[in-house]
């Protein structure tokens, strides 16, 4: 009925291509019928979020077994982009224990750990310039990093060298003429000895004779052949005479016929040379001031002055004997009662390619604040800890021979915990 009726319709209708007609005629109901909106397209979105909770399971999923379980592949993008888990961030969370070296096994969680640094037995030694040459600039260096040096050898000849060099060899001859003063001093010495025995015996003589003819005029002199005057005469000749041998022979007291050097003017010339040999010993000795030496036979290892720079205060080499290694060990103080001297030590480190050995010397006597840190942010960097010396054996010292100050993970047996 409404079919016939909607014919019906279409049929009276009157033609839009009729030109008598102004305006189109537009069917309504139709138009009505084909506007209305579809909602297929609603229910394909619908479809669509149904799987978002899925999608997030296996995200998260992914991200869990990435951060936990690291698989092979995972490791191998890694390692071909060179990124390294929480990289991007201050506070990583997904880093792996950090190890010295993959191929060298950790011992086991009985051993007490601790860090430490590798040093030489004689401990490492700055040499610094001589007291007195700090100011002195380096005119001379005889010495490279790696160079075996041997105790007393010369380092290093600073810039005042020449100075004192100057002034040791105006001792030397002052004291050259000092000794030929002393051996002048000498000779005149013997000289006027000779001379003094001499007169002595010759004033002895002549007393002599004038007591002998004092004798005889007093006999002439009794027979009144002699005036008293010409007697007078030969008593003051007499008189004369035995002073003279007085006089003479006091001079000649002065002199130690034993030993020629006891005469004064020969000590006074003998103090002269000891003055000036103690100048030249003291000339020699400023000259030293001059020269670094090597205080032990050691190895150079670090240079840390040059030609043209002051020795300064610091230091001009660093020197250390590494034919023999030890590792220097901060132990934490709550492990200390466990420690003991001849514990065996395992060492290692990331710049080593094997695991080094050695035993306990030495422990300490006194607690510390902890020095060496290590790579953990998280890590107690305010402890207290105790210094242990490890003596290394022959094949590690050589493999450590060349890492003084390399910072090191230390392992102890504890003995005592077994």
């Amino acid at each position: 009925m409404a079919s016939n009726t909607s014919e019906s319709v279409h049929q009276n209708a009157p033609s839009s291509a009729d030109p008598g007609l102004p305006l189109k005629v537009v069917d309504r109901q139709h138009d009505q019928q084909t506007n209305q909106p579809s909602k297929a397209p609603w229910r394909r979105r619908l479809l669509k979020l149904r799987w978002l909770p899925v999608i997030m399971l296996l995200v998260v999923s992914g991200g869990f077994i990435g951060i936990y379980y690291q698989p092979t592949a995972l490791r191998l993008f890694l390692q071909t982009t060179n990124l390294k888990p929480g990289g991007g961030t201050l506070d990583p969370i997904a880093v792996p224990a950090p190890q010295a070296n993959p191929n060298i096994a950790i011992p086991e969680a009985t051993y007490i750990s601790a860090l430490g640094t590798l040093l030489p037995a004689s401990e490492l030694i700055t040499v610094a310039a001589p007291s007195g040459g700090s100011d002195a600039k380096l005119a001379e260096l005889r010495v490279d990093e790696g160079d075996q040096v041997k105790a007393g050898e010369i380092i290093a000849v600073l810039d005042n060298e020449p100075i004192l060099l100057a002034q040791m060899q105006a001792a030397k001859l002052k004291l050259e003429h000092a000794r030929a003063s002393l051996v002048q001093a000498q000779v005149d010495a013997r000289a006027n000895l000779q001379e003094l025995n001499a007169a002595v015996a010759q004033a002895k003589s002549t007393a002599k004779n004038r007591n002998t003819e004092f004798l005889r005029a007093q006999e002439l002199f009794k027979q009144a052949y002699l005036t008293p005057d010409e007697m007078d005469l030969k008593r003051s000749q007499k008189i004369q005479a035995d002073r003279q041998v007085d006089i003479l022979q006091a001079r000649l007291s002065r002199y130690d016929l034993d030993d020629i050097n006891q005469v004064a003017s020969v000590q006074v010339a003998a103090r002269n040379v000891d003055t000036i040999a103690a100048d030249l010993a003291w000339a020699e000795r400023k000259l030293e001031s001059a020269y670094v030496r090597a205080p032990v036979t050691a190895t150079v290892l670090k240079v840390h002055r040059r030609i043209g720079e002051r020795s300064g205060i610091g230091g001009v080499v660093d020197i250390g004997n590494v034919q023999r290694m030890i590792a220097r060990l901060e132990v934490y103080q709550s492990e200390i009662h466990r420690l003991r001297i001849g514990a065996e030590v395992q060492i290692q480190s990331e710049a080593l390619t094997r695991m080094l050995h050695g035993q306990i010397t030495k422990i300490g006597y006194q607690v510390k604040r902890q020095a060496l840190i290590g790579t953990d942010p998280a890590a107690y960097t305010d402890a207290r800890v105790i210094d242990v010396t490890v003596s290394l054996d022959k094949a590690s010292s050589v493999a450590a021979a060349h890492l003084t100050n390399l910072q090191v993970i230390a392992y102890i047996d504890n003995l005592q915990a077994k």
